[in-house]
């Protein structure tokens, strides 16, 4: 007998093996029934795995209750429904972030490139991209139409964003005005998806580039400002040892005449 995936219990309601292989992906929504009619369900299996592959039958069973409320099982049968075969996925695709040029100023817009590799050839609209930044925030995201998704817009420091699809294979995430609270590391997240023989499109791959470090060089009007302040400090000292000086100098003077009138 083989194992169970999703039934009714005689009180037609649903009824999944806690345990079972297909519990979690019960959970996301991917496995479950459809009711059709008065007394026909339709079983469905959605992101099907290679383990998913093997005959599938329904178990129907008539229960009778007893005067004493126990139930009994007095009839069950069993219909073949199909036999399952799954090839391997061929789509598969790798993400790679960059940061192009590789040196920025505050200040300067900084552009995020997110290069795909695929195993396979790509059809229109069949990728979406995320983008995360410093403390792990979802900065930005498109998704395989190219419309945007999640993301307010802007960084945790408030500095603007921009997300763009340069060309088939990269994605383009730009801070405009990039501010010193900005820098950390950035990753980018892709989705490869694909379409069932019943037209609903589906997530066949996914890949998250390793994590990329921005750093912001100093302006040049920040650079001028530090020997500014380093500048006034040093003539501040100067000006008090002087100043110290010429008064011991006095007070030794004076100190001297009174010893002589003395």
């Amino acid at each position: 007998r083989g194992q169970p995936v999703v039934g009714l219990d005689r009180d037609l309601a649903l009824d999944v093996d806690t345990g079972g292989p297909f519990w979690l992906r019960f959970t996301r929504g991917e496995v479950g029934l459809q009711k059709f009619g008065a007394s026909s369900y339709h079983l469905y299996v959605q992101h099907v795995e290679l383990q998913d592959a093997g005959r599938y039958q329904c178990v129907a069973a008539q229960w009778l209750q007893d005067p004493d409320g126990s139930w009994q099982k007095i009839l069950e049968k069993s219909i073949p429904l199909v036999e399952l075969s799954v090839q391997p996925n061929e789509l598969s695709v790798l993400a790679e972030v960059s940061v192009a040029p590789a040196m920025f100023y505050r200040g300067d817009t900084v552009a995020l490139l997110c290069n795909a590799s695929l195993g396979a050839p790509l059809e229109e609209g069949q990728m979406s991209v995320g983008w995360w930044g410093p403390g792990q925030q979802l900065l930005a995201s498109l998704d395989r139409r190219g419309v945007r998704g999640a993301g307010d817009g802007r960084t945790a420091a408030g500095t603007e964003l921009s997300v763009d699809r340069p060309g088939e294979l990269c994605f383009r995430l730009r801070l405009h005005g990039a501010r010193r609270q900005d820098q950390g590391l950035y990753r980018c997240q892709l989705a490869l998806w694909a379409r069932s023989q019943d037209g609903h499109w589906y997530q066949a791959a996914e890949a998250s580039s390793s994590p990329t470090t921005l750093f912001l060089y100093l302006t040049l009007s920040d650079t001028l400002t530090l020997p500014a302040v380093v500048g006034a400090v040093t003539s501040l000292s100067v000006s008090i040892a002087i100043v110290a000086g010429v008064t011991c100098c006095f007070l030794r003077r004076l100190s001297k005449r009174r010893d002589a009138q003395s």
